[in-house]
């Protein structure tokens, strides 16, 4: 049902002050040619508004409209602007023609999406506006929220994350130019997060830069001052430049502005080869200016990627137009998963990540050694197995009492134990107990 709306005149669908569009069930509206100027009140409901025609129309009024789903079907690249923002409570499904920002801005509830954005039907905005979402992000794994193309990956939690997308390009202080996309990405928390960061991009966007070229490029006054953050991956066919190891989010944007980027054509790979090492071995195409690789390491009970060491450049000077190639091997007898990926550094100390790999943990069994038992006061553990873990100490009740750091083949005693049952179990291990008895 359609309540107080006041009817079509000269292409325009007007809600006038002091009266409603109240909608009922599952209503379907095209507007067909038909600005939608909204000075009074919308109830969407469940309804669907259908934006059709050969013609540019807009949104505006005096009044922010919350559509419930909004489809754009604009002949060919035909447009619907903005003239205010609005609010998006399911879905915008794009089937032709362009949703243009037009200085405002669209905000799309936590669960809302933006459904089959193509090359040919978008969302744009080249004199400013934003698409936003808030999103909550504990531990994403590959979450692109509300399909905007800012896909997060990180083991921290980040709390509410505001993200927002824009299109004007993006200039300042150490960058000339971008391509017409941007990101603000504002989360609660913003420090230490270790995160994977995969940028995706529409090739209508690339406003003359150089797609084989395209590096990341941060900053965190809102687009003053530029840094390069140059790429770990890009793939040109599917669209996305990403990059790994990110501790915090800002403004990003993409561009080639950088010129000859330091390494081209990386390529990386990890696998055991026997219980207590890893092959890491990787190869580029070209390097200019590459003083080298450092190692990152992080197996999956550890919470940050640590340096297992630098490797130099093998070109001269650190530039080479020639394929060259690269083996390492790390002592790791680690059970669980281990993730790599390298941290490759200019001279100039600029840098850019490869991608992450991972590996499969060692085949020998892991143990404890515990004596004596029955005790009459201190308790001894050895380990093996495993190059190190947290060694916690419960009561029968399920109170943790005590807990230890315990490396591999190394003796350590637990002391102070007040008479009674106990178990051990790791941390890291957690279906590896094992029962003692303090007399």
């Amino acid at each position: 049902m359609l309540a107080f709306v006041s009817p079509v005149v000269f292409g325009q669908l007007t809600i006038t002050p002091g009266t409603q569009w109240v909608s009922s069930g599952s209503p379907y509206v095209v507007l067909e040619d038909i600005d939608f100027i909204n000075n009074g009140i919308m109830l969407p409901g469940n309804s669907v508004v259908k934006f059709t025609g050969n013609a540019n129309n807009s949104i505006g009024g005096s009044t922010v409209t919350g559509f419930f789903d909004l489809e754009m079907a604009k002949t060919g690249a035909n447009k619907l602007l903005l003239a205010n923002n609005a609010n998006i409570a399911k879905r915008v499904l794009f089937t032709s023609g362009i949703l243009d920002l037009n200085l405002f801005k669209l905000t799309l509830a936590d669960t809302a999406l933006l459904i089959n954005e193509s090359e040919a039907s978008r969302i744009t905005g080249l004199a400013g506006g934003e698409v936003v979402i808030t999103s909550s992000l504990n531990a994403p794994a590959g979450i692109n929220a509300g399909n905007l193309g800012a896909v997060i990956t990180s083991a921290s939690n980040l709390g509410n994350v505001v993200i927002k997308r824009g299109h004007k390009e993006q200039s300042g202080t150490g960058l000339s130019g971008s391509v017409h996309r941007y990101f603000d990405i504002t989360p609660d928390n913003n420090a230490a997060l270790d995160a994977t960061f995969r940028y995706y991009y529409f090739d209508a966007e690339m406003n003359s830069q150089t797609e084989n070229n395209l590096a990341m490029f941060k900053s965190v006054d809102d687009g003053v001052n530029w840094s390069s953050q140059n790429f770990g991956n890009r793939n040109t066919t599917e669209n996305f430049v990403e990059n790994a190891g990110i501790n915090s989010f800002s403004r990003w944007t993409l561009s080639s502005a950088s010129g000859a980027l330091p390494v081209i054509g990386l390529e990386f790979d990890a696998k055991r080869i026997n219980n207590n090492q890893v092959q890491l071995n990787w190869k580029t195409q070209q390097e200019f200016n590459n003083l080298g690789f450092s190692i990152e390491r992080k197996k999956e009970n550890e919470n940050n990627f640590i340096s297992r060491g630098f490797v130099n450049s093998l070109a001269t000077g650190g530039n080479s137009t020639i394929p060259l190639g690269y083996s390492k091997i790390d002592i790791n007898d680690y059970a669980g998963k281990t993730y790599y990926y390298l941290k490759q550094q200019d001279i100039d100390g600029r840098f850019s990540y490869s991608v992450i790999r991972v590996v499969g943990g060692s085949d020998a069994t892991t143990s404890l050694k515990v004596w004596p038992v029955p005790s009459g006061g201190d308790v001894n553990v050895l380990l093996f197995g495993i190059d190190k873990d947290l060694l916690q100490v419960f009561d029968m009740s399920g109170r943790l009492v005590r807990q230890i750091s315990i490396k591999n083949n190394t003796q350590e005693k637990i002391s102070g134990l007040v008479p009674g049952h106990y178990i051990l179990r790791l941390a890291g291990q957690k279906d590896l107990t094992q029962k003692i008895i303090v007399q």
